[in-house]
């Protein structure tokens, strides 16, 4: 006798799971063998439950997936931390040699060439300058003493210089002494005299001190400096 498909159907899963008797199990072998819906959903059940193991397989996997995804955004932030931070200090490092102007330049080989007065009492200057020597900033120390020193400062590397940029080494320099002693008067300093060098050094250039005869200033220069 055939039993009725909803009959198999309901011992199926006993019989996939094989928990099933043996005398359930021979007739559900027999159903099986004349009736291709059930076993269609034999086939369906053996699908399902091999789905099934795959995805309980895959779950470990999937947390190393997760964890490797989460060590690989770190490493990447680290990464482009470390890599920001060489960035700026390299940076930091060029801007230092090459804007620092930090290193006072010898000034014992140059010599006054030139001295004038302009008509306004400003002093007009020029040096001769050994060459290499180059800068385009002074740093100045105004002393109680009333020495006041002009001191040509430059950075370990000078990109200026090779890219066709003069000195202020080349040119006239000006010193006005009455706007140097009006800045200074708050302080109670008077200058009377000026040095290019810096004052820690052996030896410094005279420019100025009070009472010098000066040659008046060419015309040429009163118009160009005037």
């Amino acid at each position: 006798m055939k039993l009725p498909c909803e009959l198999i159907q309901d011992l199926l899963p006993l019989y996939h799971d094989g928990v099933c008797s043996e005398v359930s199990k021979e007739t559900v072998r027999a159903h099986l063998d004349e009736c291709e819906g059930c076993r269609k959903t034999l086939e369906a059940m053996d699908a399902g439950f091999q789905a099934a193991e795959e995805l309980e397989a895959a779950k470990p996997l999937a947390s190393v997936g997760k964890i490797w995804q989460k060590t690989r955004r770190k490493a990447l932030w680290k990464g482009a931390g470390i890599t920001a931070l060489i960035f700026a200090v390299v940076v930091g490092c060029l801007l230092a040699l090459t804007q620092w102007k930090w290193i006072s330049i010898d000034t014992g080989e140059m010599r006054v060439a030139e001295i004038y007065r302009m008509e306004d009492g400003r002093i007009l200057y020029r040096l001769e300058v050994p060459n290499g020597v180059w800068t385009r900033t002074f740093a100045f120390e105004h002393h109680a003493d009333g020495s006041d020193y002009i001191i040509p400062k430059r950075s370990m590397i000078e990109l200026g210089e090779q890219q066709g940029l003069r000195s202020l080494l080349d040119s006239y320099l000006m010193l006005d002494v009455a706007e140097v002693n009006a800045v200074l008067a708050d302080q109670g300093i008077e200058i009377t005299r000026c040095y290019l060098g810096n004052p820690d050094d052996a030896e410094q250039l005279l420019i100025w001190e009070e009472g010098m005869e000066l040659e008046p200033a060419p015309a040429e220069l009163e118009t160009i400096y005037g």
